[in-house]
């Protein structure tokens, strides 16, 4: 009896060390503000970059006034789909909702 317990609480052991634990999702940057976003600001787009995907520069509240982040390349991630950030318009406020990405 002895001998099974031990090769039980080893068994468990092992199998414990095999359990793959997601990561949580980041949660969803929302930022409400009174004032438009400025214009976009054009920018070259480099020669792509096979197994990456390009996230586009957009404007970011920081503070009290809007900060421009340049685009960049992020790695691909198989089975997921990029949502771009974006400034979407709701009466007199501008929502910003930020970048993500999701499982398709």
């Amino acid at each position: 009896m002895l001998r099974f317990l031990a090769l039980a609480t080893c068994t468990l052991i092992g199998l414990s060390a095999c359990v793959v634990e997601r990561p949580a999702p980041p949660p969803v940057e929302r930022v409400v503000v009174r004032q438009a976003p400025p214009a976009e600001i054009v920018e070259v787009v480099p020669q792509h970059r096979p197994g990456h995907f390009w996230v586009a520069g957009h404007w970011v509240w920081e503070g009290n006034r809007y900060e421009w982040r340049p685009g960049h390349w992020e790695a691909e991630r198989v089975g997921y789909r990029y949502v771009h950030p974006r400034w979407e318009r709701h009466q007199d406020e501008w929502h910003f909702s930020a970048g993500a990405w999701i499982r398709e």
